[in-house]
């Protein structure tokens, strides 16, 4: 994805909210292409209108000319998502 409107328009069909509760970052200066990593929460609410909180993620960032070049994206959303719709 390039552009915000494109994960806005891949995103309406997984959810109809969801938010980021930022526990840490972590960041390095010191090579060619500098980086940040985001440790949090996410929050939200699914399609069906249940709700969702304390799901683990991590985001990558690298930065290039101040700005945002990649992000790399790892949660447990889907676990999450997978776990609510098996039968205990």
């Amino acid at each position: 994805m390039q552009q915000l409107e494109q994960l806005v328009h891949w995103a309406k069909d997984r959810y109809q909210h969801v938010a980021k509760d930022y526990e840490k970052f972590d960041e390095s200066w010191a090579q060619i292409r500098p980086w940040c990593i985001a440790l949090a929460r996410l929050n939200g609410v699914w399609l069906d209108g249940s709700e969702f909180s304390g799901v683990r993620f991590i985001d990558r960032f690298e930065i290039t000319k101040g700005l945002i070049s990649r992000q790399d994206v790892w949660n447990d959303l889907a676990e999450v998502k997978a776990s609510l719709a098996t039968p205990r």
